[in-house]
């Protein structure tokens, strides 16, 4: 527990980033990698990850992030999106992605699908975009 506590103490926030310096190209793909096998409730992974490398792009998203430069001068700079449509599509998208890569057949996803479908068709809109935001944390 010492570790946990000590890591815990060191944390700390960065204000201002030395452009200069770049992240191993080999630790950037261990994280995409780690973002893409992040688990989600039921798998949907609601959620995009949006890498921007164009220095033009982050210069204007300076402003959109209350003047912190840490978006345009950071080595990386990463953006966790929750997806804004959670209906029927994400769910038929999934299912869809679940048979080409095991080759199971559609019958033997349809209670699965019937399950996902009635959670995103009977929740509130507002409920479902906190619970997709919920799941970006775990990708966070």
């Amino acid at each position: 527990m010492n570790t946990i506590t000590q890591a815990l103490t060191w944390r700390y926030a960065t204000k201002k980033f030395d452009p200069t310096k770049k992240i191993n190209p080999d630790d950037m793909q261990a994280i995409r990698e780690v973002l893409r096998l992040t688990p989600s409730s039921f798998g949907l992974q609601p959620w995009k990850f949006v890498f921007v490398k164009n220095p033009t792009i982050r210069e204007t998203l300076v402003e959109h992030s209350w003047g912190q430069r840490q978006v345009a001068d950071a080595s990386d700079l990463l953006i966790l999106c929750r997806v804004n449509s959670l209906r029927e599509e994400l769910v038929e998208n999934y299912i869809s992605d679940i048979i080409e890569t095991t080759g199971a057949k559609q019958e033997q996803l349809e209670g699965y699908k019937n399950m996902m479908l009635g959670f995103v068709s009977n929740m509130p809109k507002d409920a479902l975009e906190i619970w997709a935001e919920k799941q970006v944390y775990i990708a966070l």
